[in-house]
């Protein structure tokens, strides 16, 4: 039927003319008086359920206008249209949720919402986050996580959870206009060709909400006045110490001042820095002995390292200039500072490849494009995007504001990063070319194919040890879901929103993506990779940005000057010459901390929970329960370690890539 009503309700054709024009049809409902005004602020005496009303904490989500409600419950009767409203109250503010307070005569548990705006207010467009009806005699509740934009005029209809695959859906004609409006909203387009898609435009539902982008601003300008102050009262860098001078109040002497000269610690950056995810066992020379080749813009660099039970130890470090066929090797016997200027040399080039590929490109830029996917081929009712949501806040945000401040012409990389923006982007495309789903994204797959999963051949290798702890709970909590909506597997064939899904994203250019999904294995496996590097592969990429960038000697993302042509012996003047000048070391400092700062919830804290159904609350409490429990090992692990590895404990892992 259309509108999906119940067949055994005894005034179908009546309630189907409510739903399409609500003000018409109060005379049909059993035992409801005309179209009533609600300004409860205390539950009288002759209510019957209660409506919570949250608006959700977004730019411009807040409406003066007129809001009518009315439900259906198990048995199929709809209540009245009712104006909910609080005289002498600013109901339907941002951020706050009001409460209503109803007579539903002959109505029992809620099951279906029908939420209506009229023309009043229209330059208003109210985000309507969720909607809790309690039955105040039995203490029944039923939720109607909503999570949309309702402008004047719009009338929408939700079945309690609003989570359903398409075929089942009550309401299929509004699911497929939502769809078509989204479609045109988060249209993709490539700024820099061979790159993961973007979305043309930054959409009006993506904006940070106020108090977020006001937290940006303020922390930003804070620290502009703050390294001011610092270059004024500090001297020029002439030697080494020089640099220690400029840490001070909120921007404090960074981890990587504290041991950068040891080789050990330079080994440690492989295995714990920004950068742990390029390291490759090298199979043709002595085993145990991990290769690392880092090709960035100029120069390929090679590292030789041979890990032992405690520590890392430099082998050798060979570099080449593209152009060159001269290979010059350097090794902890050469000369002190001809030694040391190899190895920032080499950390440029991990930098660089970082700072591209593993940051921005693997990160950002990936779930960018899965997330207007998402957004384009899944209705907000789907239990997939429910489950996926929570991954994608500010995402979009943050990506345009990057972009327009940071990787624009001329902007930030430019000025503080030898690759530019130009040799960035080039990085980028070369990677994303060879980028697989299945053996990068996947984490386990990852670490098979580098050689680099042996815990007793490589030790101390402490990303990859925490990392697979939460791999795993991830994979379990997405199985839980999966496995518990698709439990016939014609579901998952017959799912047109989700194949729909797979086709574009393998169109984006995802080698490794099912075009199509045949099996709940092969679902779990796409949406646990999609999670993981929003959260944990973002965490690990970004949040140590200052204990590495922010002392420039340790990982310096520019080098002024030529780097060595010869073995000769060179002095301290020459690497404080080649480091960046204290004007780029303290803007350096002052975006690597604002990346470094945490804006957002941890991990299963959501800022908006989109999901309220059994299945995924069930599987979520579960997650929850194993992250409390990978805490305690990450914490006990870490009382151990020589070096700390705190990016990747759950407390410090938002759940979206937000800043």
């Amino acid at each position: 039927m259309a509108g999906g009503m119940a067949d055994n309700c005894p005034c179908n054709s009546l309630v189907y003319i409510f739903i399409l024009e609500p003000a018409k049809c109060q005379a049909v409902m059993g035992g409801c008086t005309s179209k009533q005004s609600v300004n409860n602020s205390k539950a009288p005496a002759t209510a019957t359920h209660s409506v919570s009303v949250k608006t959700g904490d977004k730019k411009g989500a807040s409406t003066d206008g007129n809001v009518f409600v009315c439900v259906r419950d198990k048995s199929g009767i709809w209540s009245a249209d009712q104006l909910i409203d609080k005289q002498w109250k600013n109901d339907f503010q941002a951020g706050n949720t009001d409460v209503f307070y109803l007579e539903l005569l002959n109505i029992s548990r809620v099951t279906d919402l029908c939420i209506r705006r009229d023309e009043t207010a229209k330059e208003d467009s109210w985000f309507l986050e969720k909607v809790v009806i309690e039955e105040l005699k039995s203490k029944s509740s039923s939720v109607f996580p909503v999570t949309r934009w309702i402008n004047a005029g719009d009338q929408l209809m939700f079945e309690e959870f609003d989570s359903c695959l398409p075929q089942y859906s009550k309401f299929s004609e509004q699911r497929a206009k939502e769809l078509e409006k989204k479609r045109e909203a988060y249209k993709l387009t490539n700024h820099v060709p061979g790159t993961p898609p973007q979305i043309q435009e930054l959409p009006a539902d993506e904006q940070f909400s106020d108090s977020y982008k006001w937290d940006i601003v303020a922390n930003k300008a804070k620290l502009f006045i703050e390294t001011k102050f610092i270059d004024l009262t500090t001297p020029k860098f002439e030697k080494l110490d020089d640099f220690n001078a400029v840490y001070k109040g909120n921007l404090p002497l960074p981890y990587g001042a504290n041991m950068w000269r040891k080789d050990e610690e330079f080994g440690n950056q492989r295995l714990s820095g920004c950068n742990p995810v390029k390291l490759k066992l090298c199979q043709a020379i002595p085993k145990n002995t991990i290769l690392l080749v880092c090709m960035a813009h100029k120069y390929s660099t090679i590292l030789l390292m041979c890990m032992t039970h405690k520590y890392s130890t430099l082998l050798l470090i060979s570099m080449t200039h593209k152009y060159s066929t001269i290979l010059l090797v350097f090794t902890p016997a050469d000369p002190e500072y001809t030694w040391l200027s190899a190895k920032m040399w080499f950390n440029l080039a991990d930098a660089s490849l970082h700072q591209s590929v593993t940051h921005l490109g693997f990160t950002h830029l990936i779930m960018e494009a899965v997330a207007a996917c998402t957004h384009r081929q899944l209705s907000p009712s789907h239990p997939m995007f429910r489950l996926l949501a929570p991954h994608f806040i500010y995402l979009l945000a943050i990506n345009t504001l990057a972009v327009n401040k940071l990787v624009s012409p001329n902007g930030w990389v430019d000025e503080t990063m030898q690759i530019g923006r130009t040799g960035m982007f080039n990085l980028i495309e070369k990677n994303w070319a060879d980028w697989d789903l299945k053996k990068d994204g996947n984490l386990l797959e990852d670490l098979r194919r580098r050689g680099v999963d042996d815990v007793t051949a490589l030790p101390n290798y402490h990303y990859r040890d925490d990392a697979i702890l939460l791999w795993e709970a991830l994979q379990n909590y997405v199985s839980r879901v999966v496995n518990g909506v698709y439990d016939e597997p014609e579901q998952l064939a017959a799912d047109h929103e989700l194949q729909a899904w797979a086709k574009q994203i393998a169109e984006a250019g995802f080698k490794g993506m099912p075009a199509s999904f045949t099996s709940n294995e092969e679902l779990v496996e796409v949406i646990t990779v999609f999670i993981f590097i929003a959260s944990v592969g973002h965490a690990a990429a970004n949040f140590c940005q200052y204990d590495e960038y922010a002392f420039p000697p340790n990982y310096p993302a520019t080098l002024l000057g030529e780097r060595p042509k010869d073995k000769n012996p060179l002095t301290e003047e020459y690497i404080v010459d080649c480091l960046p000048t204290k004007k780029q070391t303290l803007s350096i400092m002052i975006v690597t901390k604002l990346l470094s700062d945490r804006g957002t919830n941890e991990l299963t804290n959501f800022e908006m929970q989109y999901a309220y159904d059994p299945i995924t609350l069930g599987a979520l409490k579960q997650l929850k329960e194993d992250l409390k429990k990978i805490s305690t090992t990450i914490a006990s692990r870490n009382s151990k370690r020589v070096r700390k590895y705190t990016y990747l404990h759950p407390s410090e892992i938002p759940n979206a890539i937000s800043i």
